[in-house]
């Protein structure tokens, strides 16, 4: 079940691994500017100075943008990849192919690409990568007086191996998420029919206390208020208020337990239909009973 908290927790993970990458593309630029100054063999085209500079200043655009403006979208991730790819073919190229150190960038970007935990998305950068190579090394093969195609075999076979295990890590990251998701969608479920089965019990109870409890004062208040007029005594009035003010107090207590107890159209409504003490209804020719504080009673309970 896939809630609207849910999706918006999957949109702020998208957001945050595309931010890690952003940086993570950062300091990658540390190493690939390394490796043009080998001590001895610097690389002397100035064209590779260029394109780094470029690469450096969209690094940072692309960062500067998800942070003003999140993408949560593969179609974002996809394009950057590529720019990514594109640009290590470019730096290992003019850098000297499959002799320069900048080729290691191919082995980096698709581990970095598993925090997006998209293993489709990490598989095709990996192909990326590995088909980016192959083009960069064929040029400088073909050239050689006595060209070397084994090491490209070798870094080819340790960049599969590279691929398949971010290709697995994303994988199982993914899956991962998804069973947090669902646990946290279970935890929400459980905890919404807690909530549900509680306010149900309290209902019920308010609505026992009204219909049983409240009834049964009453009918005493009335038997007792009768018989203070028949027979005035301190001591009965004592007892008609003390029974008046239990009632007043329930009331204020079905109030907390159920506030919609007496105003719901329902079981709690019987008490405007029901006789004093009993549980059966009233027929027309009954007189009315005595009220009982509901809104379709009074405010007070009155004898009748």
């Amino acid at each position: 079940m896939t809630t609207r908290w849910r999706e918006q927790q999957i949109g702020n993970v998208v957001e945050l691994s595309t931010r890690y990458v952003a940086w993570l593309r950062l300091p990658l630029l540390v190493p690939i500017l390394l490796s043009a100054l080998e001590p001895s063999e610097p690389v002397t085209v100035p064209w590779f100075y260029v394109a780094l500079a470029a690469y450096a200043g969209w690094s940072v655009a692309r960062l500067v943008g998800v942070h003003r403006h999140p993408l949560a979208g593969v179609h974002g991730a996809v394009r950057a990849a590529a720019v990514d790819v594109v640009a290590v073919g470019v730096l290992a190229t003019l850098s000297g192919g499959p002799q320069s150190a900048v080729r290691y960038a191919y082995f980096v970007l698709p581990m970095a690409s598993v925090l997006w935990q998209w293993p489709a998305v990490t598989a095709w950068l990996g192909a990326a990568c590995m088909y980016a190579y192959a083009v960069m090394a064929l040029p400088h093969l073909f050239s050689d007086a006595t060209p070397s195609v084994w090491p490209v075999v070798v870094d080819e076979a340790y960049l599969l191996w590279d691929v398949g295990a971010a290709v697995l890590i994303a994988a199982l990251l993914k899956r991962r998420s998804i069973r947090v998701s669902e646990l946290l969608d279970n935890r929400e479920v459980l905890l919404r029919n807690s909530l549900a089965a509680e306010e149900r019990e309290r209902a019920d109870l308010a609505d026992a206390l009204h219909d049983n409890a409240v009834q049964n004062l009453l009918a005493a208040l009335q038997d007792v208020e009768e018989e203070a007029e028949r027979a005035p005594s301190d001591t009965l009035t004592r007892a008609a208020a003390e029974v008046r003010g239990t009632v007043r107090e329930l009331r204020e207590a079905i109030f907390d337990l159920h506030p919609q107890v007496l105003t719901s159209v329902g079981p709690s409504r019987r008490c405007c239909t029901r006789r004093p003490g009993s549980s059966s209804p009233m027929s027309s020719n009954t007189p009315a009973p005595t009220t009982c504080g509901c809104p379709w009673c009074g405010t007070e309970a009155t004898p009748s």
